[in-house]
């Protein structure tokens, strides 16, 4: 069984040293937003520290899909990295099916086919 994650965020572009992060409002299922991020920017967001993370979530509260997936235990951002960095709640455990969302002020799985903003990510270089 895959998860798919949302985060808590909302903006248009907005850009660090090297990454932009471009914020989509049109409702898409979580694998058509990975296909338009890695159709038109790079591919959805990966939270890869608190840094980024506390920069995301201070934008705003709507809800959007980011890159991180989960499938037979196995965690991992959709651009293929492993999950090195998390902010789950305090002592959180996945097993099975039980998985949260990264969000603001919900824990939960979604099934992916849910329509969500969401948001991609570019590389500067």
């Amino acid at each position: 069984m895959e998860a798919y994650f949302w985060i808590n965020t909302s903006m248009n572009w907005r850009t660090n040293v090297s990454t932009s992060y471009y914020f989509v409002s049109t409702p898409m299922s979580w694998d058509d937003a990975q296909k338009y991020c890695r159709a038109n920017n790079t591919d959805l967001v990966t939270v890869e520290n608190e840094t980024v993370n506390s920069e995301l979530l201070n934008i705003s509260d709507n809800r959007s899909w980011i890159g991180l997936r989960h499938e037979t235990n196995h965690w991992y951002w959709s651009n293929g990295d492993p999950v090195a960095y998390t902010n789950w709640i305090h002592n959180f455990s996945c097993a099975g099916e039980t998985c949260p969302e990264a969000g603001r002020e919900e824990e939960g799985k979604e099934s992916g086919t849910e329509g969500r903003n969401f948001e991609c990510w570019q590389y500067d270089g």
